[in-house]
């Protein structure tokens, strides 16, 4: 049997709802794990990423201030 990506699903069972539909539900494998990592920031770099967008954020909302004043 295939599944709608075209893996092919090889069931042997000899049990009722032991099958590729048990109890309403099409069970199959999972697929393997991925093969290369995911990156990732540490807490570290979430921090400092934190602080970054503090400071910039800060640095906008002042010159948004400044230049509504010179107007």
């Amino acid at each position: 049997m295939r599944t709608s990506d075209n893996t092919l699903v090889t069931v042997i069972t000899q049990r009722i709802f032991d099958g590729p539909i048990a109890n309403g539900r099409f069970i199959v494998d999972a697929p393997p794990p991925a093969q290369f990592q995911i990156p990732t920031l540490g807490w570290w770099g979430v921090i400092v990423m934190a602080g970054i967008l503090g400071i910039v954020g800060f640095i906008v909302l002042r010159r948004r201030k400044v230049a509504d004043s010179v107007r």
